[in-house]
């Protein structure tokens, strides 16, 4: 599990930066698929078996029995709910938020333009991810392209929003919650932006670095409520129009490249790189760098898995052969 919690804090880094997804470091280090499951399968049922989980089958009478029973209990309900994957990669989430709201904050007013580069790169090479997935997909280029342009035109202006004033009403706080937390899940939107947009991302992190409790918790239930309504949408569309949903992410990871745009005139707008900008390509590529790291580790990590699932199935079929033989 060190390695899923690992996950997790590159993507609680992720989501601490404006402009960059926690979605999209989830699809580029293997874990998209399996966490939006996880989270969907949560919901008032598992409250109810939660409930459950201590009561010993009735058939049961002694002491021994009983404690078996409630052990059998428990690890059914963290494997049916993959519960180990989540605290995990949440642990993780929940550490590099806590760190990181001290430190890229910083980096980023200090080193603007290095960090958009850098952040450019990441982004641009990462939507090499949802392609490879969506050509193992068979079917249609058309509507997969079609929702890509959409959704790339949806993040490109909300990229370019402006902020608007704090309101620190705690309605106002759990809305905006909700809000990011549902960008946050799809790779290419960033749930910080929102709240930048929103003009809740500084009010967020003063609380996490006073332990505003009430703000953050306010926070928190929008939080809750937003991935409980989007997470199974989201599922149901990944099992159903994978093609579709993986063209759409392509594009909101796409059109989000505005908001880390590194080349910028003397008028403030974006432009071409120039020569003086050459320096900038360094961090692109730095970035970018990581990232085919990173695809090649887990397209490597996949083969070797694949082959001993092979290996596993051709040993199992020689036995029960022999076995028949018997």
């Amino acid at each position: 599990m060190l390695g899923i919690f690992l996950r997790g804090m590159l993507m609680g880094a992720a989501d601490i930066v404006p402009g960059v997804s926690g979605g999209t470091v989830a699809l580029l280090v293997g874990v998209y698929e399996r966490f939006i499951g996880a989270l969907a399968a949560l919901g008032p049922r598992t409250l109810v078996d939660f409930t459950r989980l201590f009561r010993p089958a009735e058939s049961v009478e002694s002491r021994e029995g009983r404690n078996k029973s409630q052990q059998e209990n428990v690890k059914a309900f963290l494997r049916n709910y993959d519960l180990l994957f989540l605290l995990s990669l949440a642990s993780g989430i929940v550490v590099a938020v806590l760190l990181a709201s001290r430190v890229i904050p910083e980096l980023i007013s200090r080193y603007p333009a290095e960090s958009n580069a850098f952040f450019l790169g990441l982004i641009a090479t990462s939507t090499l991810v949802p392609i490879r997935l969506m050509m193992d997909v068979k079917g249609s280029i058309l509507a997969p392209t079609l929702f890509g342009l959409v959704a790339g035109w949806c993040a490109y202006a909300l990229a370019g929003l402006e902020s608007l004033q704090a309101n620190e009403s705690l309605l106002v706080v759990a809305a905006s919650g909700a809000l990011a937390i549902c960008a946050m899940v799809l790779p290419g939107v960033s749930g910080s932006h929102l709240l930048k947009t929103f003009g809740q991302y500084e009010a967020t992190l003063r609380a996490l670095h006073d332990r505003d409790v009430i703000h953050l918790g306010a926070l928190m239930c929008g939080m809750a409520l937003g991935l409980m309504l989007f997470v199974r949408v989201l599922k149901w569309l990944l099992a159903h129009f994978p093609r579709a949903t993986l063209g759409t992410l392509i594009g909101f990871m796409i059109g989000s490249l505005r908001s880390v745009w590194p080349f910028i005139n003397s008028q403030g707008n974006a432009c071409a790189p120039r020569a003086e900008d050459l320096y900038l390509c360094v961090y692109v590529a730095s970035g970018a760098l990581i990232v085919l790291c990173l695809v090649f580790l887990e397209m490597r990590n996949r083969k070797h898995t694949f082959k001993k699932s092979s290996a596993l199935t051709t040993q199992v079929a020689v036995a029960k052969k022999a076995s028949d033989e018997h």
